[in-house]
């Protein structure tokens, strides 16, 4: 559900749909709610690594644990002085 977004590597997903299955991270968790999409494939590798990083982490503890953005665009970055 939510709206859709279109990735390199993993192509067309909605924002409230899993990353990975049993990770508990979701697109717009990852993406500050579809504002910070990633453009190449090694940007939406890395995501698929930390998403899976994250899964194991809120299992491990079994309860949430927030997320706003896991994903900063250069220019972005930039522009905030990261």
């Amino acid at each position: 559900t939510g709206r859709q977004i279109n990735l390199p590597v993993v192509g067309t997903k909605f924002l409230n749909e899993w990353i990975l299955p049993n990770s508990y991270l979701s697109f717009a968790e990852f993406t500050h709610g579809g504002t910070r999409l990633p453009a190449t494939e090694a940007q939406v590798r890395n995501m698929l690594q930390l998403a899976e990083y994250f899964g194991w982490i809120r299992r491990k503890f079994g309860s949430a644990i927030g997320i706003t953005s896991a994903f900063r665009p250069a220019a972005i970055n930039r522009s905030v002085g990261g």
